[in-house]
C-alpha cells in the first residue's frame, strides 16, 4: 500500500502540478534564508533521508523539464518532507 505522503507519490504529484501550472515568474532577489533552506534540504533529503534516491530523481526531472519552476519545486519538496515527518511521528506514537 502506498501512502498519500510517500515520497515517490508526492514527487509525482508535484511534477504533475508543475506541468499544469507552467513556469514561475522569475525572482531576481533571493534571501539568505532561501539558500539555507536549499542547503538543509540537500543535506536532510538528499543525503540523510531513506528516500534520497526519489528526491534526486525529482530534482533531476525538475531541472530537465521545469527549470523555471525550481524554486516552487524546492519549496514543495521541503513542505512534503515536513508533512511526511510529522505524519510518521504521529503514526509511531
Amino acid at each position: 500500500m502506498k501512502l498519500a505522503c510517500a515520497p515517490e507519490e508526492y514527487y509525482r504529484r508535484v511534477l504533475r502540478f508543475l506541468e499544469h501550472r507552467g513556469p514561475s515568474a522569475a525572482r531576481s532577489i533571493h534571501k539568505f534564508s532561501d539558500y539555507v533552506a536549499v542547503a538543509k534540504s540537500l543535506l536532510w533529503q538528499g543525503l540523510l533521508d531513506r528516500s534520497r534516491f526519489a528526491y534526486w530523481r525529482f530534482l533531476a526531472k525538475t531541472l530537465l523539464h521545469h527549470r523555471r519552476s525550481f524554486d516552487t519545486a524546492m519549496a514543495l519538496a521541503i513542505m512534503g518532507y515536513h508533512l511526511r515527518r510529522i505524519t510518521e511521528s504521529y503514526c509511531e506514537s
